[in-house]
């Protein structure tokens, strides 16, 4: 499902206790109208929103999935919500779409991850390369600073949001830990490539990975 920005949401939830002309939603809101007749014109279009007259209502899936979602919110009781992707390559469109399942069952039974919802990139060939790269899309909560450390160094996401809160508070023993956490593992890595790769190959990785930084 789309995600819905500031007003969108508000909008969304208005139209929840049934269909509304946009004066109604923008009394609902607090908004004004020609805000609101362009956020209702972004959902229409977005095929989120049906219109029917002068009125607008959600559609059915729409309004089923945002009371599917809400009812997962009332009862969770972590306050860091974020959105993730997390990006799988292989030779095989097969073993792209194993480990992106096994990704989501993993997260679905770690008790420190509320999963709101997930949606899953078909795995698509890469024309610069004989291999297939697919991805999943995870709207999620999470327990604690330490949690959301640990899910980066196990799963590796491409890109990370926080949805909410705006502001979050967190004591210096929740940054201590999760600090030890990634200097462990950080170390770990570091120990692995030393290791296993020579003196050159490690230059080499090193200098592509902060030209990719400056980038």
């Amino acid at each position: 499902m789309a995600r819905f920005s500031y007003l969108q949401t508000k909008i969304a939830s208005a139209l929840l206790k049934g269909a509304k002309t946009m004066q109604d939603a923008s009394k609902m809101t607090g908004e004004a109208i020609p805000s609101v007749e362009r956020e209702l014109k972004a959902l229409v279009s977005l095929g989120l929103v049906e219109q029917k007259g002068d009125s607008f209502a959600l559609k059915a899936e729409i309004a089923e999935e945002i009371r599917r979602r809400k009812d997962i919110e009332e009862q969770d009781s972590f306050k860091i919500r974020l959105m993730a992707s997390i990006e799988n390559q292989a030779l095989s469109d097969k073993v792209v779409e194993k480990n992106l399942a096994s990704f989501q069952e993993k997260l679905k039974n770690d008790q420190d991850f509320v999963i709101y919802n997930v949606e899953v990139g078909r795995p698509e060939k890469q024309k610069e390369g004989e291999y297939y790269s697919g991805f999943v899309e995870i709207n999620f909560s999470a327990r604690d600073f330490n949690s959301i450390i640990r899910f980066i160094l196990m799963y590796a996401p491409t890109v990370i949001e926080v949805v909410k809160p705006a502001k979050a508070e967190f004591t210096a023993f929740d940054l201590q830990e999760g600090f030890m956490d990634l200097s462990q593992w950080v170390f770990k890595y570091n120990h692995f490539i030393n290791s296993n790769m020579k003196r050159q190959e490690i230059e080499n990785f090193n200098k592509t990975l902060f030209q990719q930084k400056k980038k």
